[in-house]
C-alpha cells in the first residue's frame, strides 16, 4: 500500500478538481505538491475519463496538470551572474599576496541579504573582530565616492551585516563588482 499512498493521497484530493467552483491556481498549486508519478498517474486516468465523457472541464484540468508535470520534469535554469570582488589586506602579510580579487557567481533573481553569505566566504576569518564595508562598482582608489551596500561585522565565530540599500536583487540593484574595505580590526 505504500507504494500507492501519495496516488491514493492525490487521487482523493484531486477529486474535488470536477467541481466546477475549485479554482484553477488552487488545482495547480496542489498538482505541484504530488509527486510526478502520482501526476503522472492521475493524468492516464483523468485522459480516459476525458476520452470516455468529453468533458470540457477535465480537459483543461488534464491540460493544466500535464503543464505541471512538464514543469517538474524540466526545471526553468536559473541565470547566473559574475561579480568581480576584491578587498583590502588586514596586515603586511596578506598584502603580500594582494591583490585579493576573485568571482563568485550568484543567480540574479539572488537577494542582497543571501549574497552576504558569499561575500562572507570570501572574507579571511583572521580570529579578531573585523568590520567591512561593501561598496558596489567600486576599488581600491575609489571606492570612497561608491554606493555602500553593507556593513559586515565578523567575529571569531560569528557575524551579522547591515544593508545600506533596500535588499534588492543583485540584478535589479545592478551590481557587477565589489570592493570590501576594512574600517576596523579587533575589538
Amino acid at each position: 500500500m505504500a507504494e500507492n499512498d501519495d496516488f491514493i493521497r492525490a487521487d482523493m484530493w484531486a477529486s474535488l478538481s470536477f467541481n466546477p467552483k475549485m479554482p484553477d491556481d488552487e488545482l495547480i498549486k496542489w498538482f505541484r505538491e504530488f509527486s510526478v508519478r502520482a501526476d503522472k498517474m492521475l493524468l492516464d486516468d483523468w485522459t480516459k475519463y476525458v476520452e470516455k465523457t468529453n468533458d470540457e472541464r477535465m480537459r483543461k484540468i488534464c491540460k493544466m496538470l500535464t503543464d505541471v508535470i512538464y514543469e517538474k520534469e524540466h526545471p526553468p535554469v536559473k541565470k547566473m551572474i559574475t561579480i568581480s570582488v576584491e578587498r583590502d589586506s588586514y596586515g603586511m602579510q596578506d598584502n603580500s599576496a594582494a591583490p585579493h580579487c576573485e568571482k563568485l557567481e550568484c543567480e540574479e533573481d539572488e537577494s542582497l541579504s543571501r549574497f552576504m553569505y558569499e561575500i562572507l566566504g570570501y572574507l579571511p576569518a583572521f580570529g579578531h573582530r573585523m568590520v567591512w564595508d561593501i561598496y558596489a562598482d567600486a576599488t581600491y582608489s575609489d571606492h570612497n565616492n561608491g554606493r555602500k551596500l553593507a556593513t559586515l561585522t565578523r567575529n571569531a565565530g560569528s557575524f551579522n551585516y547591515e544593508l545600506h540599500v533596500p535588499d534588492d536583487t543583485v540584478k535589479n540593484i545592478g551590481i557587477n563588482k565589489i570592493y570590501c574595505a576594512i574600517t576596523k580590526i579587533g575589538d
